[in-house]
């Protein structure tokens, strides 16, 4: 992973950590998290980001992480492993046979009742 997309990435989860007031606490996730302790030469760029997520987003919620991460993505690849971000609402859509959804007609609406029974 190339240098810059770690501290495009740190920036993200350090700002979704902070907007969410997540606490910390393992050092996996840590390691992701830009603070005067951790990464301080970040922490210019972290306040920035930030700020405009805070001045533009009512609630920064993981769905909105999400399609961050998707922006991180180089086109090229994206294209070699598929890595595509599919909004949540197309995900429910193609997921829930109430809504007629085209594509629970082509798998058959039987198919994904049974594999929900088990988990309801």
């Amino acid at each position: 992973m190339p240098h810059e997309t770690s501290v495009v990435n740190r920036i993200l989860v350090s700002t979704f950590a902070a907007l969410n007031r997540l606490i910390i606490t393992d050092d996996f996730s840590e390691k992701y998290i830009i603070s005067e302790n951790n990464h301080p030469s970040e922490l210019p760029l972290f306040s920035q980001f930030y700020s405009i997520v805070a001045a533009n987003y009512k609630r920064f919620e993981i769905e909105d992480l999400i399609e961050f991460f998707e922006l991180v993505i180089s086109p090229a690849e994206k294209e070699v492993n598929g890595a595509v971000y599919t909004p949540l609402y197309i995900r429910e859509s193609l997921t829930r046979p109430e809504t007629g959804s085209p594509m629970l007609a082509m798998v058959g609406t039987s198919a994904v009742t049974a594999q929900r029974q088990p988990g309801s």
